[in-house]
């Protein structure tokens, strides 16, 4: 398909594909990366981010990488992540 992109198959079976409720579905346990780009500055108030935040902190394996879109104003808890890039919005599981 032009001006297209498929995953191929040997990512996808490594990959999980699938919706997920931020505000009520429990977190997939074990993942090594988390990207969230532009969605908890413009959706939720400040305790339902913090409680998703906490969620992201649980999903994540030790070392796990969370990423959210450069327009994220929220403060990230240093007691759950460690910025690897602030710039970037690149952060790590504590």
């Amino acid at each position: 398909m032009s001006g297209s992109y498929r995953v191929c198959d040997s990512i996808r079976e490594m990959c999980i594909f699938s919706r997920h409720d931020l505000t009520k579905d429990p977190p997939i346990p074990d993942v090594d990366l988390i990207s969230c780009r532009n969605v908890l500055s413009f959706r939720f108030g400040p305790e339902l981010r913090d409680s998703i935040l906490r969620s992201f902190r649980t999903a994540l394996k030790p070392g796990g990488w969370l990423i959210l879109g450069k327009g994220e104003t929220l403060a990230v808890p240093e007691a759950l992540f460690r910025a690897t890039d602030r710039d970037q919005m690149i952060f790590t599981r504590n």
